[in-house]
């Protein structure tokens, strides 16, 4: 990248040719960042000054910025202050020029003209030379902070904030620099005008006193506007990680609405921004439209009153030209402050993040060694009998208003030793290994470990978007040979070989691509992995088929495992009697968080307590010895995929006409033609009151201070024209375009997101598509309208003022025309280009900021506690910076266009003004004027036209990508099916499967093969089979999840293909294995369809035991959140949920997997009596759960291998339908 010399900014267009070159042939290859920016990255010491700063004043943040960072906002002062000067120089040129040319008697004319010359070329050059490294230092500042923020608020994803920041911190050498620019102006206008200057600055400051106020309003009412931006798009990024589980249940219209309610909250919030945006504007046009008007007014008024010097060309046009230049301070001292007060609110909001109450480790630790296997040997280091964690009357609570939910622990946890916990569902198992890892918020009592990083597997596993490879190892060294015999141990190595790219395949979003059995394998792959010596698992075991769950037992709980081999310390949660019999020591809690019990598995299974009852009421775990295990077919068609990541290549290519015909239909014809209607009156009224001035000076030579009210009428009747339709044209497109957009587009995207096929749904990366409902309906929201409506005004600003320039001296245009036509022409080919290509890499660069963020805040427990918080603060520094070099690089290419631009316009006025002086006295003075001065504004005009151009060309990507996402995204027809639905179908539930083949899509390869089953209306199924044998694919099918390639599903004898997606799951009643909740309340989660009474979601609750759990936290209308209920209680809640939506057909897919046995007991005895009517498909791996169901359909590779009932099944020997209890049980 360029450095900040201007020596070198100026002869950056060697730099910029070779970046057009290389950013054509490879989007990559965009150069390093400078030292200064990298370090802003990486801040350390404005980090120490951050901690030792006085954190209770208000702007506390700010100012610890603007200190760290003074030498860098210093830099570019200097530079503004030319500029400031350069700028008001030029009405004393044009003074001076059409003085001359109106008298030249002069004792050295030739000389003299050649100085006017000469100062021109000083002037236009300077104010090239000075607004480029200004602007250059500014938006230098603009990336350093940006990049010092993002790694400030790293744990957590406030990317529209920074968004906010880095725009508002774009003005602030303009903010200081602008009340200069427009005291001096005043001055030179009471030279000018005398009194009559008051007048003007009467106008001026009254824009000022009305829209100074507004725009600190409008930064209050932004602040309120991100608020609901940001809840949109946390509860949209989590709809879209359990997406699958919500299509399933049939609650897709439901989130979708939740989720366009919040969007219409979100427009709805922006609209008193955006009214406040509509009076901001026009009080600042108010001042260019208003105040020339009141100046000349009382100017002429007065010269006519007292029989003085009438209004004269040079005066008239000097005067206008300082008009011009307050105008623009003025309107960015409004706008500026509007910014920079959004800039202050954002720090403010950010500020008070970075005070929430931080992670304490409340544990004493004993030693600070991280205790890890010696990674030669696999041998663990001894530690003696030194106790691995003692708890002595410990209690914990998630917050300080909590009652606590673990009362009065005390144990002790020996090393080297499993120790399991257990107890019922919602006894706070998992809260204690939290407990144990430091990750409760508040503790009472005393706990100290001998480990400072443990192996950490959650309930929920952890799976991140990458590889199998890549989430076994995590951050960890690569160690083949201990990497195979993890795999091998976790009965991983089969599913490897089965992959298309082995372990290198993907595993899709949060792991939707495997099923929960072997999410939770490959995190105890991690676990093991990662040398720990102390292992925390909670329930790593749910979800596996019982000859899988056999085989992890055996190679690595048992005696003669992987853990005891190793002498690792285990402490593992779970809900199953068949594990205690691998434990050293065993912990048994109540259901109100105390420990019952506590000893050795002999010890406690002899006594009377729960632990004794639930060992002799657990069935005998089979004990074949096969361990192979299939791939889900469910995974392998899933998982062959390209493992290249979509990064939207399509979109980099040129926008096409077709791209802006797609937002003019979105836009709508009548709302366009209005809004193109005021902006050509309002371009007339900015321009002709010029040529009206022209015609009112000649005629003020022949006739002086005549007719005066004829002439200010009509300049006023002008002035009023100008400010009303710039009311209009702001209105028509602030309140009436943007969001009719802004709702569409939303509506566009979430409906293909929430319809796409399951194969889209779990290949696609979470942050890839959160970035499309974040970044591009940021941009629809904010610049595509923003550089449409400027573009629109500077396209016809254009021509209007190059049509004045070159009218005002014809001999100029011959000369200059066809020049400036080609600059302008190589630069739209070469700059535009190579500006949209680096402005879609910054857009493009955003998404793997979302997912490491994302990703990090979903593993936040687990990254502590492997000690990974420091190389996911690495990785945050890595995309940080492949995001830094093109959002840096757009700002330098930027720099060079203003140089072109500005010595391009600096030619223009050095050759209009030498033609002019050489042709003195042949010269219409008059229309010099004009020249003269749409020359001080063609250079501005024409820079925002080019800028503006480009950011609508960058900004309308975000159409393309939203277009191209709609067009290549498969999609269902929710809708599509009968027209006319009975009422109460499915009444029965019979259903009948003939011969169906299915797969994921219409190309792919089947999962299903010549399914075919009966199932009578009211009958009882399960489907049982080994992990990878069709279960899952199954159901899906039967959910329209799939797409049958032959063969027929009837339900109550209407073929499923005619009835709509949307409709057949909404009439299903399904509890998927993993329980997902809505953002709402605790009612809404409980009756999402809004069909149940008070009384009966109150019933349901109390039918599964969770009302009084419930009514604690509040009641119904209560806060759903994560920790509101504990991964069992999330169960009986969806049970719960089934009870209150009437169906005639219940879907269980695992539900039990993760409930204690009385739990398990509850649930099949809820099932059987408040069920016994429905037809019931049950995918389950526990036999016991099963034995009364009417018939059993046992799956293998995609087919049913036997079919009958459980007797019948058990009762066939050695038989193939032998294999029974070791695939069920």
């Amino acid at each position: 990248m360029p450095s900040s010399r201007p020596v070198v900014i100026l002869f950056a267009v060697s730099w910029v040719a070779k970046l057009t070159i290389l950013v054509l042939e490879s989007t990559e290859n965009l150069p390093a960042l400078d030292s200064a920016i990298q370090a802003a990255s990486d801040p350390k010491q404005l980090d120490e000054a951050w901690q030792e700063a006085d954190k209770y004043h208000q702007n506390a943040l700010l100012w610890t910025f603007a200190l760290h960072y003074k030498w860098e906002i210093a830099e570019g002062i200097l530079p503004r202050i030319a500029y400031t000067i350069f700028n008001l120089a030029q009405p004393f040129l044009v003074e001076r020029v059409l003085n001359f040319m109106k008298e030249p008697e002069h004792p050295h004319p030739t000389m003299y003209a050649g100085g006017l010359l000469a100062a021109y070329a000083v002037v236009c050059i300077g104010l090239a030379v000075s607004y480029t490294v200004y602007q250059h230092k500014t938006y230098r500042l603009v990336s350093i902070i940006r990049g010092s923020l993002v790694t400030l608020i790293f744990n957590k994803t406030l990317p529209p904030i920074i968004e906010r920041i880095t725009v508002g911190l774009r003005h602030i050498h303009d903010f200081y620099a602008n009340f200069i620019e427009v005291g001096l102006a005043f001055w030179l206008m009471a030279r000018l005008l005398g009194l009559a200057t008051i007048a003007a600055v009467v106008v001026i400051i009254a824009c000022l006193i009305i829209g100074v106020p507004l725009a600190i309003a409008s930064g209050d009412a932004q602040g309120t506007w991100l608020e609901a931006v940001e809840e949109r798009i946390a509860v949209t990024s989590q709809a879209l990680g359990v997406l699958k589980s919500i299509k399933m249940t049939g609650l897709t219209e439901v989130v979708s609405n939740n989720i366009r309610d919040l969007r219409s909250r979100d427009v709805k919030s922006s609209l008193r921004f955006r009214f406040y945006n509509v009076l901001i504007l026009t009080f600042s046009y108010a001042s260019s439209a208003l105040a020339p008007v009141f100046g000349f007014g009382v100017y002429t008024v007065l010269a006519w009153a007292q029989n003085s010097g009438a209004l004269t060309n040079s005066m008239a046009f000097s005067a206008l030209t300082l008009f011009y230049l307050i105008d623009h301070p003025l309107m960015s001292i409004i706008d500026g402050s509007e910014d920079l007060m959004a800039v202050v609110n954002c720090f403010q909001r950010i500020q008070k993040f970075l005070l929430e109450t931080e992670r304490r480790d409340y544990r004493i630790i004993r030693s600070a060694a991280s205790g890890v296997i010696d990674h030669e040997t696999s041998e663990p280091h001894n530690d003696g009998e030194v106790p691995c964690v003692i708890a002595q009357d410990l209690s914990a609570a998630w917050s300080v208003d909590d009652e606590p939910v673990l009362r009065s622990l005390s144990f002790q946890i020996n090393p080297g030793l499993i120790t399991m916990l257990v107890g019922p569902v919602g006894c706070r198992k998992s809260t204690l290994l939290k407990l144990l890892l430091g990750e409760v918020a508040e503790v009472s009592g005393t706990i100290s470990t001998n480990f400072a990083t443990a192996a950490y597997c959650s309930q929920t596993p952890w799976i991140t978007f990458g590889t199998v490879r890549q989430n076994i190892v995590g951050s960890c060294q690569w160690d083949q040979g201990w990497y195979d015999t993890v795999v091998q141990a976790c009965s991983l190595k089969t599913d490897l070989q089965q992959l298309p790219a082995g372990d290198e395949t993907r595993v899709g979003v949060r792991g939707s691509c495997l099923s929960g059995g072997q999410q939770m394998r490959v995190a105890l792959a991690r676990a093991l992995y990662s040398r720990e010596r102390v292992l925390v698992l909670d329930d790593v075991l749910t979800g596996l088929d019982r000859e899988t769950e056999r085989a992890v037992i055996e190679a690595v709980f048992s005696p003669g495992g992987l853990i005891k081999r190793s002498g690792l310390t285990v402490i593992l949660a779970t809900n199953s009697a068949h594990h205690l019999r691998f434990a050293d020591y065993i912990i048994s809690l109540n259901g109100d968080g105390n420990i019952i019990e506590q000893g050795t598995y002999d010890t406690l299974a002899a006594r009377e307590g729960y632990v004794g009852t639930l060992t002799r009421s657990a069935t005998p775990m089979v004990t074949s010895r096969s361990s192979e295990l299939l791939l889900d077919d469910e995974t392998l068609k899933n998982l062959n995929l390209d493992n290249n990541d979509d990064t939207d290549q399509y979109s980099r290519s040129s926008s096409d006409f077709s791209v802006f015909v797609y937002y003019f239909n979105v836009v709508g014809r009548p709302l366009l033609a209005l809004f193109f209607v005021c902006v050509c009156a309002f371009t007339f009224g900015l321009t002709f009151p010029q040529i009206w001035l022209q015609w009112w000076t000649v005629a003020n030579e022949k006739r002086p201070n005549e007719d005066i009210w004829y002439w200010l009428g009509v300049y006023g009747a002008l002035g009023v024209l100008t400010l009303a339709s710039a009311f209009f044209a702001i209105w028509v497109f602030g309140m009436l375009i943007i969001p009719k957009t802004a709702q569409r587009f939303h509506e566009i995207l979430l409906g293909v997101t929430m319809n796409a096929t399951t194969s889209v749904v779990t290949s696609t990366d979470i942050g890839t598509t959160t970035n499309r409902f974040s970044q591009d309906l940021e941009l629809v929201d904010g610049e595509l309208p923003e550089a449409f409506e400027l573009t629109t005004y500077a396209i016809l600003d254009f021509f209007v003022e190059g049509i004045l320039v070159f009218v005002g001296s014809s001999y100029a245009a011959v000369a200059v025309l066809p020049l400036v036509m080609l600059v302008v022409y190589l630069v739209g080919t070469s700059y535009v280009r190579t500006s949209r290509q680096i402005r879609l890499l910054d857009i493009e660069a955003k998404a793997p900021l979302f997912s490491n963020f994302l990703e990090a805040m979903s593993g936040l427990p687990s990254i502590r506690a492997y000690g990974w918080s420091e190389d996911y603060k690495r990785r945050a520094l890595a995309t940080l910076e492949a995001s830094q070099k093109p959002f840096y690089a757009l700002y330098c290419i930027q720099r060079w266009l203003s140089v072109v631009l500005d010595l391009l316009l600096a030619g223009i006025a050095v050759v209009v003004v030498a033609i002019a002086l050489s042709m003195v006295g042949n010269s219409n003075m008059a229309m010099l004027g004009i020249s003269l001065f749409n020359i001080v504004c063609f250079s501005g005009t024409l820079q925002v036209l080019v800028t503006q151009w480009i950011d609508l060309e960058t900004s309308i990507g975000a159409v393309s990508r939203i277009r191209s996402y709609v067009q290549q995204r498969e999609t269902e027809d929710p809708a599509a099916g009968l027209e006319i639905m009975p009422n109460l179908w499915p009444e029965k539930g019979d259903i009948q499967i003939s011969g169906v083949v299915a797969s994921y899509s219409p190309s792919s390869e089947p999962v299903l093969r010549n399914i075919n089953l009966n199932i009578s209306a009211g009958e009882k199924v399960a489907l049982c089979g080994r992990t990878g044998s069709g279960k899952s694919s199954l159901v899906s099918t039967i959910l329209q999840l799939l797409h049958i390639h032959h063969g027929s599903i009837l339900i109550d004898g209407i073929d499923i293909s005619q009835v709509s997606s949307a409709a057949l799951r909404s009439r299903v009643n399904t509890i998927p294995q993993q329980p997902f909740f809505l953002h709402g309340s605790i009612r809404l989660n409980a009756n999402p369809e809004g069909n149940a009474s008070e009384e009966t979601i109150k019933w349901a609750l109390q039918t599964v035991n969770l009302w009084s759990c419930i009514e604690s936290r509040g009641g119904l209308d209560a806060e759903m959140t994560e920790d509101t209920l504990s991964r069992g209680q999330q169960q009986l809640f969806c049970l719960a949920r089934a009870l209150c939506k009437p169906s005639s057909i219940l879907i269980i897919d695992e539900a039990t997997s993760s409930v204690d046995a009385d739990t398990d007991t509850l649930m099949q005895n809820v099932i059987r009596t408040h069920f016994q009517e429905q037809t019931i498909i049950a995918i389950a791996h526990k036999l016991e759960s099963v034995q009364d169901f009417d018939k059993i359909a046992v799956m293998d590779s995609g087919q049913i291998v036997a079919y009958d009932t459980p007797k019948a099944l058990l009762s066939k020997g050695k038989s193939v339908y032998g294999g029974l209890p070791a695939r069920c049980a």
